[in-house]
Formats: C-alpha cells, sequence, structure tokens
C-alpha cells in the first residue's frame, strides 16, 4: 500500500531531494568552508509568492565549520 503525505510533506520532501542533489556531492573533506569553491545555496520552495500560509520561507545550506558536514537554516514567515 503506497503511503500519503499531506501536500506540505511533498514540498518538504521535493526540497530536500534538491539540496542532496546539488550540494552533497560537493562536501568534499579538505573542502574549506569559507573557499569561493564551497556551494552556498539560496532555496525557496516552488509555492512562494503565491497566497498560502507559511510559503514565503527558504532554506540556507552550506558546509558546516564546526563538524565539516552539511549546514542547513531555514527562515521565512509564520
Amino acid at each position: 500500500m503506497a503511503a500519503v503525505f499531506p501536500s506540505a510533506q511533498w514540498l518538504k520532501l521535493l526540497e530536500d531531494k534538491l539540496n542532496n542533489d546539488v550540494h552533497y556531492p560537493c562536501l568534499m573533506k579538505e573542502l574549506d568552508p569559507f573557499s569561493p569553491e564551497a556551494p552556498l545555496l539560496f532555496l525557496n520552495g516552488p509555492l512562494t509568492g503565491t497566497s498560502g500560509p507559511t510559503v514565503g520561507r527558504f532554506v540556507v545550506c552550506g558546509k558546516s565549520r564546526a563538524t565539516g558536514l552539511w549546514a542547513e537554516s531555514n527562515c521565512g514567515g509564520f
């Protein structure tokens, strides 16, 4: 039986998939988080600009100085 996800969960899965496909392959151990080669992604959701609740949010992804792994922050309206 297939799982049924509410639309907000589908959008989160889509956003996470995009982050993983674009950013994760660039996270090499020797990459300095502050180097020009280190990716810093600013990603918004597919519903940004529409009149729904909580659609004005975005995510910033980069390499963490503390762990050397993925760092992500989510920001936006209510």
